[in-house]
């Protein structure tokens, strides 16, 4: 069928241990799912994944919240000793709140995923609270955003588990 196919290229995560069985990291220009009940820790790998990116690789990120408020997410990152707010002034760090308010559900995507995307500096993108979106393939249009190739993130989604999903593994 034709000639050797070529590895996959990884991005490091920085999180200690996660790089080694990931085997370098997450897929560059990849969205990544990360999955499992609540309270599991996907959100916290999400602002890890971009933080560490900041710290460690000087990749500036953005990350999309549909859920949790970006004040929350901030007293989150500051528990655990993260200058958040430096890294957002300085320009490294950007929260897009795209929680559904009273918002129509066909615009939430449409508004905040060109925002994310235009960002040329943007190397990592996380997002957390995809189940919160009306769509049987939350985060789609935001994902696909970010492949395009004036944006070169790596995306980390963060849902809850949905009932579109389908039941939880047994």
């Amino acid at each position: 069928m034709g000639g050797r196919s070529e590895p996959v290229s990884k991005l490091p995560t920085g999180i200690v241990g996660f790089d080694h069985i990931a085997l370098g990291g997450l897929p560059v220009r990849r969205t990544t799912l990360v999955a499992g009940p609540t309270g599991s820790g996907k959100t916290l790998f999400g602002l890890e994944f971009l933080m560490k990116g900041i710290l460690q690789f000087d990749e500036p990120g953005v990350f999309v919240t549909f859920e949790e408020s970006p004040s929350d997410l901030r007293q989150i990152m500051a528990s655990f000793g993260y200058d958040i707010d430096g890294t957002e002034a300085a320009g490294k760090w950007m929260f897009i709140d795209a929680a559904l308010k009273s918002s129509p559900p066909d615009a939430v995507i449409g508004n905040y995923d060109s925002v994310a995307s235009s960002r040329a500096s943007t190397k990592r993108c996380g997002a957390s609270g995809l189940s919160e979106l009306p769509s049987t393939r939350p985060g789609h249009s935001l994902a696909g955003s970010l492949k395009r190739p004036t944006c070169g993130s790596s995306c980390t989604a963060c849902p809850r588990r949905s009932k579109t999903w389908g039941p939880p593994p047994s």
